[in-house]
């Protein structure tokens, strides 16, 4: 029994840290993470299709 009470206890001050009700509204960090995150992979992925794009074109005997 004490140690469900330690773990709950433990467990309760580890997710108070990520309430994001606990009087701080955090939409706008969940916002600007979100588009951060989509300009990145949006980035990653034209920077791998250009990288296709131009070992295509090399091996048909065009380089860019």
């Amino acid at each position: 029994m004490r140690t469900a009470r330690a773990t709950r206890c433990v467990a309760l001050r580890f997710y108070r840290r990520f309430d994001y009700h606990a009087g701080q509204d955090n939409l706008l960090k969940d916002f600007a993470s979100a588009i951060a995150l989509g300009m990145f992979t949006t980035a990653f992925v034209l920077w791998v299709w250009m990288l296709c794009v131009a070992v295509a074109s090399y091996r048909v005997g065009y380089p860019l």
